[in-house]
This record gives structure tokens, sequence and C-alpha cells, in this order.
């Protein structure tokens, strides 16, 4: 393996807590981290990771949108995150 340092196997280790669920303070913990600040330096998410995230969000029933309406912005933000990570495919 090319470029490869034991010392990558703490960022890898970091990410899979991350994106196994583990909080920061956790992954702080276990890493023997003083601060957050290099805990988040650590923990990286994946692409896939995060368009799964973004996935999982349910879709507002007609009630929800109708009590929504005026809130548009928070929707227009959702709606240009989703796109940013899924290459500009919003369903």
């Amino acid at each position: 393996m090319k470029d490869f340092r034991i010392h990558g196997l703490r960022h890898t280790f970091a990410s899979y807590l991350a994106m196994g669920g583990a909080n920061t303070r956790t992954i702080q913990e276990l890493l023997g981290h003083k601060g957050t600040r290099m805990t988040l330096r650590y923990s990286h998410l994946s692409h896939a990771h995060l368009r799964e995230a973004v996935e999982n969000i349910q879709k507002p029933s007609p009630q929800e949108e109708k009590k929504e309406e005026g809130q548009g912005a928070n929707w227009c933000h959702i709606f240009v995150t989703v796109g940013n990570l899924t290459g500009g495919s919003v369903s």
C-alpha cells in the first residue's frame, strides 16, 4: 500500500466512530484529545454517509406543509444542500 502511515488509522478510527453514531465527546475521549476541535479534524464523514443522512429526511405530510407555509427559506436551504450532495438531483 502506497503512502500508508500508522497515524492514518487514527483518522480512520475516528471517522468510523463518527459515522457509526458515536458523539464527538466519546471520540475525543477515545483518541485522548484535550478538546473537540482536534477531534473534529480527525473525524471525516464520507459523501455516502452525508447523502444517506439527507435521504433519511422524511418529507412533510400535506398538513405539515400547510403549517410550515411562510417558512420556505428553511426548506430552500435544505434543498440546496441536498442538491450539492446528490450532484444536483433533488427528488
